[in-house]
């Protein structure tokens, strides 16, 4: 693995003390967590989908630590959090298909209508939209 550099090492710091608030939240208060997150409180500005894909990154780099493991919904309200705390905005997207005759849900945050950093929405119709 390469060495990060440090500006690296501290998002992903930051990602994973997020993912931690966020996964403790949620086991405590889980509809409470994802409308305090997903409340808008920023504006949407140019290149805000690279930054925020950046986040996606970091928060994805932390899975191989076990007690970090997490799922889709954690994992979008961490990039969240993190993006509405570096002044982006983001939007939190829930969403379900049918997947060999059951429902398969899913979440992902989008920058201007887009799915940002995953290619696992393919099929999945959008159920909510926090904007």
């Amino acid at each position: 693995m390469a060495r990060l550099d440090i500006s690296h090492r501290i998002l992903v710091m930051r990602a994973a003390l997020a993912l931690l608030v966020v996964k403790t939240c949620l086991r405590v208060a889980p509809a409470w967590t994802v409308r305090v997150v997903s409340r808008r409180t920023a504006l949407d500005r140019e290149g805000s989908d690279i930054l925020v894909a950046r986040l996606i990154r970091a928060v994805r780099a932390i899975e191989a630590v076990p007690f970090l493991t997490s799922n889709c919904l954690s994992q979008s309200l961490t990039v969240l959090l993190l993006a509405r705390s570096a002044g982006l905005g983001p939007t939190l997207v829930i969403g379900a298909r049918r997947s060999g005759g059951r429902l398969a849900a899913h979440a992902w945050v989008e920058c201007g209508g887009v799915a940002v950093g995953d290619q696992r929405t393919h099929g999945h119709q959008r159920l909510w939209a926090a904007s």
